[in-house]
């Protein structure tokens, strides 16, 4: 039998069923009591982040599926058995996987109607075929007034509908205390789970560093269109403290250069931020997300970032403070950077960091400078990682071989220009990001 025919039986087999169940219809809904607390007002601060508002408590009477008594009537219905049959003499899955498929489409169809989208899921289900993914993500760190198109994700503005929350008559939830700062959406049509999950987190560190700025996940729905419930789907949430700043401001002007920078960088953020042995960049990466994610010390901040230039500049142990500012200011001078203030940046922030290691506090009128400083290095640290990724520096070998043409380049005007060759090269690929 072709692939077309068995189909078309397959449809005509559950359709009997349904039509045998619509009799029945009234008896498997069962009515309950929920509770929506809805936001009336939002608050905004001049950072365009929502920072609380009103809100008013709504009891409405819904009709639910009742699902168990469901899966005991489907099974009598006169076409179930032959339904089974010819499923498993027509497709290549297992018995209880047809199952869940029949139940889940049968509920759906009783809920919300027979549409061509959920027909055609269903035979892509009973063919194998991977779902497709419905993705939002609430997002803080990252600020849209309206909403912002960067190739396939949109990210958008904070609305009340965002903040209502559904609450079951046996299930008590608290308002939010933390406000999401904006929304992202995108789907993927037929990827496995995990990919589409890899995904949302790549595409998060890929964005920190398209900007210095605290972009991170509140929580995430990944809803997929299977309808074997087997396949995992739902929300995540954190219970990890996020920060409030720095917060970047996402406008239409973004648009080309971030998506031209995710294009570049997604199939490669993986060997930064998911390798199993430590490297150089891996390192310098992860202590510059710790300077921008984590609730800590604005000194520890500042020493992470110290830490991660390190990382990526040094070799030895004489002269590391000396090396340190040399070799950043070489370089970051091809990169959107005066020389001069990087040298004297890394200077001051580099004594931070030693008092902060043996113990000293940060004195309190020092910390105006200190987080300037903060800003300073952290975008110096940014820039060096994209500098390494564009360039597929990775390994020690690697490393030892670029630091040799800095210290060249310090003395040789040949190598000095291959070094803002390179740079330049950099500065291009990467436009709005240096």
């Amino acid at each position: 039998m072709v692939s077309q025919d068995k189909d078309k039986l397959t449809l005509s087999l559950i359709t009997s069923i349904y039509k045998e169940l619509l009799s029945s219809k009234d008896d498997l809904f069962y009515e309950e009591e929920i509770e929506y607390q809805k936001m009336r007002t939002i608050d905004r601060n001049e950072d365009y982040v929502v920072t609380g508002g009103g809100w008013d408590t709504e009891f409405i009477k819904e009709k639910f599926l009742n699902t168990f008594k469901l899966d005991q009537v489907i099974p009598n219905t006169t076409s179930y058995s032959t339904l089974l049959e010819h499923l498993n003499r027509s497709y290549d899955l297992k018995q209880d996987q047809y199952v869940r498929i029949i139940e889940s489409y049968v509920s759906h169809i009783l809920e919300h109607g027979k549409t061509e989208q959920i027909t055609k899921r269903l035979i892509e289900d009973l063919h194998g075929i991977h779902s497709s993914w419905r993705n939002v993500v609430k997002l803080r760190g990252l600020v849209v007034k309206g909403q912002v198109t960067v190739g396939k994700y949109l990210f958008r503005d904070i609305t009340k509908k965002d903040l209502t929350v559904k609450v079951r008559s046996y299930f008590r939830s608290q308002n939010m205390l933390n406000f999401p700062h904006s929304i992202l959406e995108f789907n993927n049509d037929y990827i496995a789970g995990h990919e589409n999950q890899q995904e949302i987190i790549k595409l998060l560190e890929v964005l920190i560093l398209y900007t210095p700025s605290a972009i991170t996940y509140q929580g995430y729905k990944m809803n997929p269109t299977s309808l074997d419930h087997t396949i995992w789907g739902g929300e995540l949430g954190t219970t990890v403290q996020l920060p409030d700043k720095p917060v970047f401001m996402l406008s239409k002007r973004d648009t080309k250069n971030m998506e031209s920078f995710i294009e570049h960088l997604m199939p490669k953020i993986g060997i930064v931020s998911h390798q199993k042995t430590n490297t150089p960049i891996n390192i310098a990466y992860q202590r510059y997300k710790d300077s921008l994610t984590r609730i800590i010390g604005l000194d520890e901040k500042l020493t992470y970032s110290i830490m991660g230039l390190e990382a990526l500049l040094l070799s030895g142990n004489h002269e590391l403070s000396y090396q340190l500012r040399i070799k950043s200011a070489k370089l970051l001078g091809y990169l959107n950077e005066t020389p001069e203030d990087v040298a004297k940046n890394i200077k001051k922030a580099y004594s931070i960091r030693s008092k902060y290691l043996h113990g000293s506090i940060l004195r309190e009128k020092k910390i105006d400078e200190a987080n300037e400083l903060l800003d300073s290095c952290r975008n110096y640290l940014r820039k060096v990682i994209l500098y390494w990724l564009y360039h597929e520096i990775h390994t020690e070998k690697q490393k030892k071989r670029f630091l040799e043409n800095i210290e060249k380049s310090l003395i040789n005007d040949a190598e000095s220009k291959l070094l803002q060759e390179k740079s330049d090269a950099v500065r291009t690929e990467f436009k709005g990001a240096i």
